[in-house]
Order: structure tokens, then C-alpha cells, then sequence
């Protein structure tokens, strides 16, 4: 299951190498989005997209061999609600991974991150974009967790073998853990 769908993307990318994907997002506009992707790529009989709410999922205790996340949880208003909700419906002994924004460490990455989330919200208007879009981004990005926080969180809520990649020197981070 791929929680916090939105337009698909990721739920995609899955779909392409496992047998079958569940789709969750609470925003069905979203997910109409990801509609002319699946059949673009002839993913109906592998993926199914499910309106619902991360941190209530509408699925049994135990009943996937992998959860992901990909850029949402730090959209949802409980994160530890959320991750304790994929430890719930995870069989044993399988899988949840987390693609986030996290909060760079490197004081040049920093400065960095700082400038390009001022800026970068007025190249979008340039391009046609909105650019509270990107203010909504820089906005949540800044008051997400760091990703040493996000471990801290998953290991409270019973996840084990957290391991943490850091991407783009700490502006984003993969976190894969296993329930036990």
C-alpha cells in the first residue's frame, strides 16, 4: 500500500515491479489525477486507488507485505498517528519505507535549503505555477521533523531496524524499518 497517493506517481512506480498496489489518499481530486496515468501504462489489474485517511486506514490488522510513503507525512496533521496506523496493518515481519523532506544538518546545505525556498516560489509564477504551492511546501518542509526524529518516532511506535539514507546532503531522507 502506498499511503498519501495524491496523482499516483509513486503508487505507479510500485505497480510496475510488484504484483498488486492499494493506493490511499483522503483527496479525490488527486486521485483522479492518477487515473489516465494507470491506464496510460495498462496498471488496472495491478493497482487500486482507495479514498481513505492515513492515520484511520479501512483495512484490517495485518494485511500488507509493504507500506510506503512517498512526500506525505509531513502533510498529514499526525505523523505518529499515521506511522503507528502502518505498523498496524503491516504483517509481520515486512517492510514500511518513508521518502521525505527532512531538515538539512550541513550549515552550507542549510543556507541553501533557506535561499532556494525563498526564491524558488517565484521562478513557479514565472512558469505559470502558483506559487502558494511552493510557500505551502517551503512552509511544511521547515516544520517537519529532521529525519533523526522521524526514526526517533517510528522505533516509539514498535518499528525495528530503522535505517536512515540521507539524500541531497540531509534535504530529504528514506527511512526503511520492519515490523517485528
Amino acid at each position: 500500500m502506498d499511503l498519501c497517493c495524491g496523482t499516483g506517481e509513486s503508487t505507479i512506480a510500485l505497480a510496475k515491479k510488484a504484483k498488486y498496489v492499494i493506493g490511499l489518499d483522503f483527496n479525490q481530486e488527486m486521485m483522479d489525477y492518477a487515473e489516465p496515468k494507470i491506464k496510460k501504462y495498462h496498471l488496472e489489474n495491478k493497482m487500486n486507488l482507495v479514498k481513505g485517511d492515513a492515520m484511520n486506514l479501512p483495512f484490517e490488522d495485518s494485511s500488507f507485505d509493504c507500506v510506503t510513503i512517498c512526500f506525505g507525512l509531513r502533510n498529514v496533521p499526525d505523523a505518529g498517528k499515521t506511522i503507528a496506523e502502518a505498523y498496524r496493518v503491516l504483517k509481520k515481519n515486512e517492510k514500511f519505507a518513508i521518502l521525505e523532506m527532512s531538515q538539512p544538518t550541513n550549515p552550507i546545505v542549510k543556507f541553501g535549503w533557506k535561499i532556494y525556498f525563498k526564491i524558488f516560489p517565484y521562478f513557479a509564477k514565472l512558469t505559470k505555477n502558483k506559487v502558494s504551492d511552493y510557500q505551502y511546501l517551503s512552509k511544511t518542509s521547515k516544520a517537519f521533523l529532521s529525519a533523526k526524529q522521524v526514526k526517533a518516532l517510528l522505533e516509539q511506535k514498535g518499528f525495528k531496524k530503522v535505517s536512515v539514507t540521507k539524500l541531497t546532503w540531509g534535504a530529504g531522507a528514506i527511512h526503511i524499518c520492519f515490523k517485528e
